[in-house]
This record gives C-alpha cells, structure tokens and sequence, in this order.
C-alpha cells in the first residue's frame, strides 16, 4: 500500500509518543480511498493472511474462560459484572444486592483485590489498593457495567498468564473486560425493563453506522440507562446512571483502527455494611435489615473512564498500537448508627455496624483537653478540632463537664455515652485519579510472534473525613474534620517481552517471557485525631519470569503447561505508622509474590470445545498486620504463605445448529502455610489470626455450572443451573481464652501462657480448621466444627423476537428473566462471632457467640422489552 514507508515512521514513534495516536488518525481519516479491482484483491489476500497471524494468539500454554455475549444477557438486571464471571470455573462470588452493588468475588479462593481487571486493555484495578479500592470503598456501581460490555464478553485467565493477556498487580488472575463496539448499520433502540424488588431500567442505544458506508467509514455509539431497585433486603435502595459512547475509525481499508472510549457511570443507594443476624432473619423475614433509624451506610459513587487507542497493521510481520487511558473516581461515604443504641440490652445482643467513630476515637476537641488524654502516637491530641462530642448529649454540657475529673485519663461513664452521642456519624469524602499509556507491538516471523509492550501510569487520591453527633454531617475544617490534605500516589513502570516459537513442524509452542515491574508508592498525612503528621515513601520492584510450552497432538488435541511468578504491591491502607514496643516507625509490606504450576489439556472442534487442567498456586511474602486501635498504629509486614491447588474443567457441545449444552466444574483445596494476623473473609470485614493449615474461609470446595441452550427462528431458550459447595467459615475465639503456645509472631503482647483479652487471641477471629485436634491442646478449649452448606441455584431466560419491519420497527425483542426458579434459601456467607456492645461504664459487654449471614437472592422475575428502529 502506498507510502507505507511513512507510515512505518509513524507508527514506531506511536509506539513511544502518545501524542501520535491523535496523528496517526488524522492521517489514516485523511487517505484518499480509490480502488481498483487489482487492489480489492490485494486487500482482501492481506485481511486473509492477517487473520492467519492473529490465530497464533489462540495457543495459549495457560488456562483461559470465556464469557459469552449469551451468558451476559442471561444474567439480566439482577446480575453484575462480577456475578456473569460465575459461568467460568473456579470463580465465586456473592452479592448483597441486585445489580452492580456491593459484589465479593475469589478466582481459585485468590481475592478481588488481589487480582487485576483490565478494561479493552487498560488497568481498570485500583492501582493504590487493588480491586475496586479499600474496604467498603466504590461498593454501588462501576466503571463497567453490565449492559456495556461487548460482544466478545469478558475473558478470564485464573493464576499467572502470558504478559500480553495479564494485567498489573496481578496476585492470582486476570479478568478483561471489553466494551461494546459501534455497529456497522445505523440503528437506533429503545430498551426497558421492571422486575421483583421494584427493580426498573430504562435507556436508549444509538448507532450511527459507517458513516461513509464503506468498512472504513468512522462509525459511532451512544448508550443511556438509568435503574433504581429497592432491593431483596429491607433499606438497600439504590439508583443509578450509565453512559457509554465509543467512536471507531478503521483505516487501511479494515486493517487498522482508532478509537475513542468515555464512560461515566453513577451509584448512589445504602449497603449492608455485615452479613446480619440469622436469629433475626428467622424471626422477621428473609428480606429482614437493621432499620435505616437505627443505622445505615450510605455511598454516592461516580466513575469516569476515558481512552483514546490505536491498532496499526504496517505489514504482515508488524502490528503497532497504543492506548492513552484517564480515570477518576469519586466517592462519599457516610455511616450512621443511632446513639440511642449503643448499650447493651439482653433482649437485642447483636452488633449493629463497627462502622461509626465512636467505637475507636474517643475524647476529642475541647473535652480531650480537659481530661488530658493523649495517645502514643500523638501525645499533644487533644485541641486542634473546636467540636466537641458531649454538645450531643442529653444531659447537656454543664452535667458532663461536672464529671470531667482534670487528674484522670479514664473517663466517666456519662462522658462514655456522651461521646456516642456525638460520633454517631462519619462522613468521607475521596477522589482518585488515574492516568497511563500502554504502547504495545507484535512481530510475526516465521517461526516465532514476539509480543512487547508497557505500562506507565499514576494513581493519587486524597479526600477529607468528618465527624458528628447525627446524619446531617457538616463539612467544616477545623471544627469537625478529622482528616484534611495529604494524599497518596503511586506511579507504576511495567514492560514485557514475550516470544512464542514453532518448532516441530508448528505443533510444538514455546512461550518464554518476563515482565519487569517497579512501583513508587507515597502517602502524606496531615495530623489526625490519633496520629501525627507523617510521611512515607518507597520503591518496590518484581521481575516476573513466564515459560509456557503447548502441544499440538491427533484428534484436535492440544496438551499445555506453564509456570509463572506474579506479584501484588501492598495496598495504601498497609502503609503507615509501626507501632513496635511502643516505638513508632515508618515502613510498608513489599509485594506479595504468587507461584503458579499449572498443565492442561484442550480439545477444539466447531462443534465441541473442552479443557481439564490441574494447577498449584503458591503465594508467599502474604501481608501481615496487627492493628492497636487504641493508637491507630499498626505493626505490617510480610509474614504470610497462602497456597491454592485444583482442577477445572469444562466442557461445550453444538448437538445441533439450534441446540447446545455447556458445563464446567471446578475443586478447589486453600490453605494457609503459615500462622499469622491476618483478613480472615474475601470481603475484608473480618480480621483475625490463621493458623499454619487452616483452610481459607469462604472458599467453596466445588463449584459446578450447567447450562442448555435452544435456538429455533425467533425464540430463544436458556437454562442454567449453579452448583455452589460448602465452605469453612470463620468464628471467633472465647473471650476468656487462655492461650499456651509459643509466641504469636510480630504481637509481642500474646506470650505463652498469656490471658489478655484484646492483646492477644481472645476474640479472635479465626477459621474453622479441619486441624482440630492440634488446636484444642494448643488453646485448651473446643473447636467448633460449623460449614457453610453447599446450595444449588437454577435460572430460566426465554427470549422471542417479532419482526415490524412494515412498522418502522425492525424487531421488537421480549425476554422473560427468572432468577433463583425454585425459589431457594441458602446462605452465601457466614461466619460466628461475638458481638463488643458499650456497657455504659466505661467498657465493652461481650455477648454470646451468634451467626450472621448474607443470604442469596430470592427469586426474581423480570420482563425486558426492547424496540430496534
């Protein structure tokens, strides 16, 4: 094609300038478009041998799943985009809400957080935490939802894959996830639906089509929804706004394309901030919550996605491309609990929500002074807010200042409740931005395809916290904000080269790559109500080394292994103050580090597809910390092991053009390889301490899907059933534990032979263990042996198109969603604790031990209509 030498210069300087992307467009736009019939074939010989190239990516020496645009419209107005990924192996997830709220999801018992999603390519992670940020952070909505995905579906790749399918931070998987793309023909759509819960959708698509009628026409999509649902359990009403438009440009007639992204999505609704109560759900209803009057967690959540890229073919040895990617994020998050609460009661023994200020701050402000309080990390606390928490209480501020004894520390029991009174509420205010590039190429030889590519990018976010005695929270600095300026950042530099070789005629693949990755991480934070002014800095850096090798054999068989190492950087809330034997440090965890040994065997047919494989994954250096929260220090470091080994399989049969039948099944064994304190459930809501040998909680053993498909004209019939296996869950520790083994590593206080509630493991929280007999003598008392039971899940869709294309309609399109058919009760978490309730003077009451639970979804029924012009 002509001046491909120019184009050539071009696109190499793309490779390093993102500022070409802009260039590279216009160029292409600007191409005079004349054709012969010579030149027709030409093109069309090149499209044939650029397809050719491509499917060498297909050889993939690791386990890959894929969802599909089917199984993304199966899921309906009551899944997410976490819950779709249950139709692969090895993945479990839960939700408390329909739609995109509050999702928990493990790949092979490998948490959220500890994994990487990507969108079309780009980090959609957190890059300062992991997943979707800290806990309780972005837990309503998300920068991709589910009706905004593309045709292609999501991929998933479990462990450690090839660098060019992997993404950053990765400590046990990648999910990536794609847009929809702009249509060929113009077309308009009008789309609702209304369902159980009171949960409604409604929104429009418009396609612009090529708009010079030719495969290199600019083509452009704008698509709108808005939903509200009241949700399956009582005060958990959310609503939401979703916008996607996507331009592509294709250029060097279909070979090459530009394209520009921007979405922005909005979640604003109440969460359950903990699984509740099974006693009360028992006795009040499956839809039973806490009442908003006596407490709540609210978020308003907005998410900015925007990217402009390009894919340039330059010749049949050399495709060039790059991405120039921004995003923001924006929360508020406010939690409340009615003061009026707060003391124990026999008849109501249950922890309402940790989630409120006074649980850990205490005297602040004019009355901290007054009683001289002070704390290790911060010994002048005490007047720098003008707030003070006893303006909330009842018995007003002359009756609580006649208590105040100057001599004492410990405070009175009225001044207790009086702090409740005025740290019933907390409001946070965050912001976080992200900013990168990712150049990439791949050159096609003979006998090997070399990949190369990088990332640079930069997340900071920053935000405020403020403090007081009702909902209504003022945002005043100096009086009520607890926390003000500093922020954090993180600037990643990764790069990978990955070749894969043909030997052996073609059938034997070797795939050897590394990626080198450094991460430079600073946190500033001004002086809080429990620590000083601080900063921290450091630099962090992996080489991560892949060999994959794959077999072609008879019958369309293909036999796989791989090893790869990957890395995870410790999240920003690990980072901070060391409190050691009172001594106050500044230092941050390094990255976890995951081993991954996995062998597979594929068979792929047009009309069947099946893959078993077999894997061990190790990750070591796990982050370790003990919080003291009377200081609001914390001891981190990097003192854990966590190992997970398995097998999945699945399995897709076309029987016949109409009729297919899909499965798959997974087992997985997780363990954890040392003893140390640790987040004990994928949700972060519980932390605790594990012991070597223990099993990691809420990890099912064995996940199953099955799934019969029907196609005939213009109806449309999908059945799926859910497999979901029993799972350890985690309890917590008597309090009058006596404790009588060795010393607890990094906890100085929890000695042999120590009984100090709080110091050391009473009331712990810790996992059911299968090592029951070791753990009676060592903590001389009994193990409970309690297992979330296994619970099956059966969902029915029927679609049916009706043509009008007389009408001005060209279809209008039915579906009939039913979630949960059978209608069953089951938990999809749980675990047993104590519950810590103020007693009015001064302490804690320590209830019995009880359960709490997230339960699934009832059944839902949901009508979708949708009219195409």
């Amino acid at each position: 094609m002509k001046d491909r030498a120019v184009h050539l210069r071009r696109n190499l300087l793309l490779f390093t300038a993102c500022t070409m992307v802009g260039m590279v467009a216009a160029a292409a736009t600007a191409r005079a478009q004349t054709t012969t019939t010579a030149d027709t074939y030409k093109i069309q010989k090149i499209k044939v041998e650029y397809k050719k190239l491509l499917l060498k990516e297909k050889d993939l020496p690791s386990a890959v799943f894929h969802v599909s645009a089917e199984q993304i419209a199966a899921q309906g107005q009551m899944g997410s985009i976490q819950s779709v990924l249950r139709q692969t192996p090895s993945v479990n997830e839960y939700q408390s809400g329909p739609g995109q709220g509050v999702p928990v999801i493990t790949i092979r018992g490998v948490r959220l957080y500890e994994l990487s999603e990507t969108l079309d390519g780009n980090p959609m992670s957190d890059i300062l935490n992991g997943g979707q940020g800290g806990f309780l952070d972005n837990n309503i909505g998300s920068p991709i939802v589910l009706n905004q995905l593309g045709d292609d579906g999501t991929t998933v790749y479990p462990g450690v894959a090839p660098p060019a399918d992997q993404g950053f931070g990765s400590g046990g998987g990648t999910i990536a996830y794609t847009t929809k793309d702009p249509a060929l023909t113009k077309s308009a759509e009008i789309f609702g639906s209304y369902g159980s819960f009171d949960t409604s959708d409604l929104g429009f698509t418009l396609n612009s089509g090529s708009l010079d009628g030719t495969e290199d026409g600019a083509r452009a999509l704008l698509q709108y929804d808005q939903g509200y649902t009241n949700g399956y359990t009582d005060d958990t009403n959310e609503r939401s706004g979703d916008m996607l438009f996507k331009i592509v440009k294709p250029y060097d007639n279909g070979l090459s394309n530009v394209s520009a992204t921007v979405i922005y999505n909005r979640g604003f609704g109440y969460i359950n901030t903990a699984p509740l109560p099974t006693a009360l759900i028992a006795q009040d209803g499956y839809s039973y919550n806490f009442p908003k009057s006596l407490t709540f967690t609210s978020e308003n959540n907005g998410y900015l996605t925007a990217n402009i890229s390009d894919t340039t073919y330059i010749n049949p040895h050399l495709i060039v491309g790059a991405s120039l990617f921004y995003n923001r994020t924006t929360q508020s998050f406010l939690s409340y609990q009615n003061p009026d609460s707060i003391n124990y009661s026999p008849s109501f023994p249950y922890q309402i929500t940790f989630q409120v200020p006074y649980f850990s701050t205490g005297a602040i402000g004019p009355t901290a002074e007054a009683l001289g309080v002070a704390t290790v990390a911060n010994p002048t606390i005490g007047g720098h807010l003008t707030y003070d928490p006893l303006t909330f209480f009842p018995g007003g501020i002359a009756a609580a200042e006649n208590t105040i004894d100057p001599s004492s520390q410990v405070p009175y029991a009225d001044e207790t409740s009086g702090y409740a009174y005025g740290e019933a509420a907390e409001l946070n205010n965050s912001v976080t931005n992200t900013i990168g590039f990712t150049p990439h190429a791949s050159i096609f030889l003979p006998y090997n395809t070399i990949k190369v590519g990088a990332l640079i990018a930069k997340e900071n976010s920053g935000g405020t916290s403020f403090i007081y005695g009702n909902s209504d929270v003022p945002q005043i600095p100096g009086y009520n904000e607890t926390s003000n300026g500093g922020g954090s950042q993180r600037s990643v530099y990764q790069a990978y080269i990955q070749d894969e070789i043909l030997l052996l005629n073609g059938k034997l693949h070797l795939q050897p790559a590394v990626t080198v990755v450094g991460s430079y991480t600073s946190s500033l934070s001004n002086e809080s109500f429990n620590y000083p002014a601080s900063k921290l800095q450091n630099f962090d850096s992996i080489a991560e080394p892949y060999m994959g090798v794959s077999y072609d054999l008879p019958y369309n068989m293909t036999a796989y292994a791989s090893y790869g190492k990957g890395g995870y950087f410790a999240p920003l809330s690990d980072y901070g103050l060391n409190d050691i034997n009172g001594v106050l440090s500044l230092s941050a965890p390094k990255p976890e580090i995951i081993h991954l040994y996995e062998a597979g065997l594929r068979y792929d047919t047009p009309t069947v597809g099946a893959n078993l494989d077999a894997y061990y994954q190790k990750i070591s250096d796990a982050d370790s910390f003990f919080v003291n929260y009377a200081t609001g220090a914390a001891d981190n470091g990097n003192f854990g092991a966590e190992q997970f080994r398995g097998y999945e399989g699945d399995l897709a049969y076309k029987i016949t053009p109409d009729l297919s039948v899909s499965g798959n099944a997974s087992y997985t064994q997780a363990t954890y390889l040392t003893s140390y304190f640790a987040n004990d459930t994928p949700f972060e809501d519980q932390y605790g301490y594990v012991f070597k040998g223990d099993p990691l909680a809420s990890v099912p053993d064995w996940l199953a899907n099955m799934s019969l498909d029907y196609t005939k004209d213009n109806f449309g019939f999908h059945f799926n059933e859910e497999y979901t296996g029993s799972q350890f869950i985690t309890y917590d520790f008597s309090p009058d534990l006596t404790y009588t083994g060795p010393n607890i590593t990094n906890n100085p206080g929890c000695s042999e032979g120590s009984n100090i509630p709080n110091e050391c493991l009473a009331l712990a929280t810790v996992p059911d263990s299968k090592n029951q007999g070791a753990l009676k003598t060592l903590l001389g008392g009994q193990i409970p042996d309690i297992k979330q039971p296994a619970f099956w899940v059966s969902n029915l869709l029927l679609t049916y198109d009706m043509p009008l294309k007389n009408e001005g309609i060209q279809k209008l399109h039915f579906a009939l969603n039913i979630q949960n058919l059978f209608d069953a009760h089951y938990e999809e978490h749980l675990y047993s604790s104590y519950a810590e309730i103020p007693d009015g003077h001064g302490g804690y009451a320590i209830t019995s031990e009880y359960n709490s639970a997230f339960y699934g979804p009832p059944r839902s029924i949901t009508l979708e209509v949708s009219a195409k012009f």
